[in-house]
């Protein structure tokens, strides 16, 4: 089982950058509409620092009926499931991965380094709600995969 699980990691993996780096950077080939110049109105409306600002937002809207479900599902959701992947794809190629503190530490880096790098080629904003949803959903993936039979399935 393990065999062709590690086929399947080694030909998805690439897949899985490849379609993370559009997403993450090239899927909106425009930024805010903010000119380069100012980075004073680029700090005012493409920044959010206050954690759960922009989810309470989305979710006070879906409520009210004044945006559509499609945007809070992609947003919310698809924030919460991009990084998702890194929780079965990491521990089970490199072990050290396999413990939290390391695996939290790396992945937590690698998505303010995503945020900081979208906020500067101005293809998306700084928000403190992103690194909240990408990082659970990085968690989430990899307790499904080390604290569920999963693991053990895949590693005999």
């Amino acid at each position: 089982m393990k065999k062709i699980f590690r086929v399947v990691v080694f030909v998805s993996l690439p897949v899985y950058i490849l379609a993370l780096l559009y997403i993450l950077f090239f899927r909106y080939r425009y930024g805010l509409g903010i000119e380069a110049g100012l980075f004073a109105e680029r700090i005012k409306y493409a920044t959010n620092f206050v954690p759960f600002r922009t989810i309470g937002t989305f979710l006070t809207r879906l409520f009210e009926g004044s945006i559509n479900t499609s945007i809070v599902v992609e947003n919310l959701l698809g924030n919460l499931l991009l990084f998702f992947p890194l929780g079965l794809y990491l521990p089970f190629l490199f072990k050290k991965f396999s413990r939290l503190p390391i695996y939290a530490m790396w992945v937590a880096l690698v998505i303010l380094l995503v945020e900081i790098m979208q906020f500067i080629i101005q293809m998306g904003s700084l928000d403190v709600d992103d690194f909240i949803l990408n990082f659970s959903g990085a968690i989430m993936g990899w307790l499904i995969f080390t604290k569920t039979p999963l693991k053990k399935l895949l590693n005999s």
